[in-house]
């Protein structure tokens, strides 16, 4: 009832965003490798992001299991805020200091110069910015929801908008000739649509009605 949509859920999140880095590799050396490097600088601030959607949905899923939504609520906020706050720092140092980053990524022997890639990675690092504020969003909230058991919505809104949107949306657009900045603004545009999507399904509730445990007490065995 729960596992199953969240596994699914994952595997498409997974799946479109495979397909959307195979994409920017029909963009040339220099917007590819510049695109890779963007991606690694990206999950120094995801891979933390995804540490506060877990704890989000723990303290979610453990407030609904004692039948305390209010506090399920709060919860869901504070993880939000302190999701926003951890981005809104580490997403400054993307902006102000692009080359520090990019210095530590920086590829030997490449058909192209490091100020073409750096060029290219500070605008580029400006939409990885956007993009992890609006992920954040859609990481601590779909955690939420999911710990209250909203499992299915967060499935549902997940593939509808990684295949129905992302990936359709990224081949017109490399069809179009495009260049990756334009691949990585629907991305960030992507990345909108989820988060207002989370964030609606969170304050209308409707994830306060789920009962995620059953009627009958647990008892322990002596």
């Amino acid at each position: 009832r729960f596992g199953t949509p969240s596994g699914l859920q994952l595997l498409m999140d997974v799946g479109s965003f495979m397909v959307f880095i195979m994409l920017t590799g029909r963009m040339g050396e220099l917007a590819f490798a510049t695109s890779n490097i963007a991606f690694s600088i990206n999950n120094l601030a995801f891979a933390p992001l995804l540490g506060f959607g877990m704890a989000a949905s723990i303290v979610v899923g453990q407030h609904q299991g004692a039948q305390r939504p209010a506090a399920s609520q709060r919860a869901g906020y504070t993880g939000l805020k302190m999701g926003l706050t951890y981005m809104c720092v580490i997403g400054a140092t993307f902006v102000l200091f692009p080359h520090a980053y990019f210095d530590l990524f920086r590829p030997k022997n490449a058909g192209f110069t490091a100020e073409e890639m750096l060029g290219l990675g500070r605008n580029m690092l400006l939409l990885v910015t956007v993009s992890g504020l609006l992920d954040t969003v859609s990481i601590v909230l779909s955690g939420a929801l999911k710990g209250a058991g909203d499992t299915r919505f967060v499935m549902i809104y997940m593939i509808i908008g990684s295949w129905l949107m992302l990936v359709p949306g990224a081949l017109l657009l490399l069809w179009a000739g495009v260049g990756i900045l334009g691949l990585w603004g629907w991305l960030a545009a992507y990345m909108c649509v989820l988060a207002v999507g989370f964030w609606w399904r969170w304050r209308q509730g409707h994830w306060k009605t789920i009962r995620v445990i059953g009627n009958r007490a647990f008892i322990p065995r002596e």
